[in-house]
């Protein structure tokens, strides 16, 4: 029930982040068709947009529509944020929440995010087990003449196989740790199995 609840939550979260995303590509597709360039300090305010003369009358109120949902869903998104972060404080999830949080790239909502996919992790007997869960194994073209390694299979729990790609670019830059640089370069495997251990 608890990891039930806790997936709903983090589905949930996941609509106001892609809407957000959304809104975000078509301001940037108007950038592009319109040749702007975003002013040193990365501002895409309404004065800003309602400065650049090449844009119509037209597409400005469209515009000023879209920074006005960006904006509600911007307040929303913390809101909902703000409960991973209760939970993860919480009997049930804390334990395990500060385990994970130990590794690299790894904050609250990956930790959370991670927990309410996995739920029990000691259903998996092997680590390999969980890298196949989340569909970060690599797919294997096997025949009696050859033998071709391809890409990750993609076929496990996408919202598993996000966080530890999430984690692992957090993780990559040397600062943080040239080792997990350099397993990331090798694949995103050896953050599940990390997962597995740290467990």
């Amino acid at each position: 029930m608890h990891v039930r609840e806790l997936r709903g939550l983090t589905s949930y979260r996941q609509r106001p982040v892609k809407t957000g995303t959304m809104i975000r590509n078509r301001l940037h597709s108007l950038l592009h068709h319109h040749n702007l360039l975003l002013p040193e300090e990365g501002s895409v305010s309404k004065e800003w947009w309602d400065q650049q003369g090449k844009i119509s009358k037209l597409k400005k109120i469209q515009i000023h529509q879209e920074l006005a949902m960006l904006e509600q869903i911007q307040k929303h998104k913390v809101e909902i944020d703000n409960e991973p972060g209760r939970q993860s404080l919480g009997k049930v999830w804390s334990k395990q929440t500060i385990q994970l949080m130990q590794l690299p790239g790894v904050g609250v909502v990956v930790a959370m995010m991670v927990l309410s996919a996995v739920g029990d992790v000691s259903r998996f007997e092997h680590a390999r087990k969980l890298v196949g869960y989340a569909g970060l194994g690599a797919g294997v073209h096997d025949s009696g003449k050859e033998h071709i390694e391809k890409r990750i299979t993609k076929s496990g729990r996408k919202e598993l196989r996000w966080a530890m790609v999430e984690a692992a670019w957090r993780a990559v830059p040397p600062s943080v740790s040239p080792y997990w640089k350099e397993q990331y370069e090798n694949s995103c495997v050896a953050c599940v199995v990390r997962i597995k251990r740290s467990w």
